[in-house]
C-alpha cells in the first residue's frame, strides 16, 4: 500500500501528489470475472495550490483522510470538491 504524499515547489505555488484512496479501493474490488467489471483507474492524482497556507489548510483538514485507506469512504472526494467551491 502506497499512503505517501509528496509536495513540489513550484514557481507559483506548490503541487501535491498523492494515492486517491476511494480510486485505490475501487481498483481493489473490481470483480474481474464480470463481462460488466469496471476498468482499472490510476489513483495518481496532483493538486495545485497557490501558496503554503492554501496547501496546509487542505493537509490540515484531510491528512489523515490520504493516509487511511482503510477506513475511508466518500469523504476525500467531498473534501476536494469543498475545496474547490472555495476558489
Amino acid at each position: 500500500m502506497h499512503d505517501d504524499i509528496r509536495i513540489k515547489k513550484l514557481t507559483n505555488g506548490y503541487s501535491l501528489y498523492f494515492r486517491d484512496p476511494e480510486i485505490v479501493k475501487a481498483n481493489e474490488t473490481r470483480d474481474l470475472s464480470s463481462k460488466a467489471n469496471k476498468p482499472y483507474r490510476n489513483p495518481e492524482r496532483e493538486m495545485a495550490f497557490k501558496d503554503v497556507k492554501e496547501l496546509t489548510t487542505f493537509l490540515s483538514a484531510n491528512l489523515e483522510k490520504l493516509c487511511a485507506a482503510e477506513d475511508y469512504e466518500t469523504s476525500f472526494s467531498k473534501a476536494v470538491m469543498e475545496s474547490e467551491d472555495d476558489d
